[in-house]
């Protein structure tokens, strides 16, 4: 009955991105399933007083794994109100689990008694984390204040769980070790380094010249960080950047952001106009170099043009349209977004819509449902139709194409082309030394980036030419990448990629020109001395 049961009771839970208690282990499929569920960063605590559950648990279902990586913590034997304190005591990197699943083995009345018990835990737990942090900050305050002379100790913080997050950490810490800079990293990449106690202790540890955060500020350890340690928050184009203030940040603390747009955002909100400093992501040349491909990969890798993209499900059932005149009326959205995919632009969402309101005679019946179709199309049909035609094109033209990306099941026209999944910054550095060029058929937030570790690579690029202006988009990198192909078209396309193949080109040297550029103003070195320099000002 568990192995029924069970799933049924995970699927409807809500556990969103907190630790989760289950009050009993049962069987251990409900434990099992919930490691599943929840993201990587957080863990399942289950609680059972008897040894003998515990053990039948453990011959029924394997947790061997889940043990092993922290994500699933056993409290037995004692009352919860004692183990689950001591546990966070002597794991001080694990957050609370704030969500509890109701087990079917438990009634009400036990139900209620364990929920008080938790409650007690939960305040001794707070008041332990408490002293300890007051305890941490005497520590601190006692030290002189660090003086940022090269080579500068380095703590690198983030609260943010995301792959593409932790990436960039990893970016930022092997920039460091290239530069001789002791550098120590507390960022959620387990359930044992998520609390804020324990980036607090690590500034207690590490005893930084500098402490830079990623996508979040000090947050509630703001009054225990002394005024005159140096601290610096950095953000990424898809951070949020608001919420991170608000939850709090030091007077003297710099906030740097890699948009103008996020740096607008962060004035309006509060932030005094001299805390904010544009600072634009940068290139990690450990990763992005050129290198010696083994002769026989190179040649599975090695295409006249390679794309990374993942594509997005647009049919009627994926985004949810059900009545039939709607799903007459998506069916030529769809078509006449993928008919003008190079010449599509943001602004030509809410035409395409009218268009096929026209076409078809399906009237909206509100302007809040045409917006909710404009949407549609500007954030789930636009890129992977720009995509899909670029990659047909080429194709079709006779240059051979290869595509990393998922998604692609339902486009007849690129499944055929791709080789896999978009792999981890050291495969991407191996395609772009085998790839005659790699192209970018849209420009959001974070091709600018891409394009200049291709760039760095020692790879050709080319891309879609921006809606905007690129000195507005990116004040700090558009001179590099002004030096770059661009095309609106597929007849310059084609022209580009042929260029791209040509060896002494006037591409080529653009291109040799762009990378000199790239290595010396806008490597994460760089980026680092920048930070530096601000913060010694």
């Amino acid at each position: 009955m568990p192995s029924i049961s069970a799933p049924a009771a995970i699927e409807n839970f809500a556990a969103g991105n907190a630790n989760v208690l289950i009050p009993v282990m049962g069987t251990g499929i409900e434990c099992d399933l919930m490691c599943g569920k929840i993201p990587r960063h957080c863990a399942v605590f289950t609680h059972d007083a008897d040894p003998v559950n515990v053990k039948l648990a453990l011959h029924v279902t394997d947790l061997v794994g889940h043990f092993q990586a922290g994500r699933l913590i056993l409290l037995t034997f004692d009352p919860i109100e004692q183990t689950l304190p001591a546990f966070l005591a002597a794991h001080q990197g694990y957050d609370f689990p704030h969500r509890m699943l109701i087990h079917p083995a438990i009634d009400k009345a036990e139900l209620e008694r364990f929920r008080s018990s938790c409650e007690s835990a939960a305040a001794v737990t707070t008041e332990r984390q408490f002293e300890t942090a007051q305890a941490v900050a005497v520590e601190l305050s006692a030290r002189p204040a660090p003086v940022l002379k090269e080579p500068l100790r380095v703590a690198v913080l983030s609260g943010d769980p995301r792959p593409g997050s932790l990436i960039t950490v990893r970016h930022l810490t092997n920039a460091l070790e290239a530069m001789g800079w002791p550098a120590a990293v507390q960022m959620p990449s387990s359930p044992a380094k998520c609390h804020n106690l324990a980036r607090l202790l690590l500034i207690r540890d590490h005893q930084p010249d500098l402490v830079l955060l990623f996508n979040c500020c000090t947050g509630r350890v703001t009054s225990f960080i002394p005024s005159d340690q140096p601290v610096a928050s950095w953000f990424s184009w898809d951070s949020m950047p608001v919420a991170a203030l608000a939850e709090g940040c030091g007077s003297g603390h710099h906030l740097f952001a890699t948009t103008p747009g996020l740096c607008d955002q962060l004035c309006k909100s509060g932030a005094a106009a001299e805390q904010v400093h544009l600072l634009e992501a940068g290139v990690d040349t450990t990763t992005y170099k050129s290198v010696e491909v083994d002769p026989q990969r190179r040649e599975r890798l090695a295409c006249d043009v390679a794309v990374f993209a993942d594509a997005v499900d647009g049919s009627a059932e994926a985004v949810g349209i059900q009545r039939d005149s709607q799903r007459i009326l998506w069916n030529e959205i769809r078509r006449l977004t993928a008919s003008c995919a190079y010449e599509y632009t943001s602004a030509s969402a809410l035409g395409i819509v009218i268009r096929a309101e026209r076409g078809t005679g399906v009237k909206m019946t509100t302007d809040q449902v045409r917006e909710k179709f404009v949407n549609l199309v500007r954030y789930r049909l636009a890129k992977t139709a720009m995509v899909g035609a670029v990659v047909a094109d080429l194709s079709r033209t006779g240059f051979s194409v290869k595509v990393w990306g998922t998604g692609w099941s339902h486009n007849a026209k690129v499944s055929d082309l791709v080789v896999g999944s978009i792999p981890d910054p050291h495969g991407c550095n191996e395609v772009y030394q085998c790839a005659t060029c790699v192209i970018f058929p849209f420009f959001d937030a974070e091709t600018g980036q891409a394009i200049l570790e291709v760039v760095a690579a020692g790879g050709q690029a080319i891309f879609k030419t921006p809606e905007n202006n690129l000195d507005s988009l990116h004040p700090q990198t558009a001179e590099a990448l002004n030096l770059l192909p661009q095309y609106r078209h597929l007849t310059t396309l084609i022209t580009r990629v042929r260029e791209a193949g040509v060896v002494n080109s006037q591409c080529a040297s653009n291109n040799a020109k762009a990378r000199q550029l790239v290595i010396a103003r806008h490597t994460l070195n760089c980026r680092w001395r920048a930070i530096a320099e601000v913060v010694r000002r």
